[in-house]
């Protein structure tokens, strides 16, 4: 159901980040999400995170911190 998911990607994401020194990563290992119609309904609660499809970005996120 996608509400549900929507929400629980929200909840798990809000669980990651609780203050303005937190960073992490959210990774969605589900190629279904990228080719669906529903990708935007799922991702609308994490919009303000940036979205990549590349390891390297996630490397390079981590070696900043």
């Amino acid at each position: 159901d996608v509400p549900i998911a929507a929400a629980t990607l929200a909840q798990a994401a809000g669980r990651l980040i609780r203050s303005a020194t937190d960073h992490g990563v959210v990774a969605i290992l589900d190629s279904r999400l990228v080719k669906r119609r529903y990708k935007n309904a799922v991702l609308e609660g994490v919009a303000h995170f940036r979205e990549t499809s590349q390891l390297d970005d996630v490397k390079s996120f981590f070696r900043r911190r």
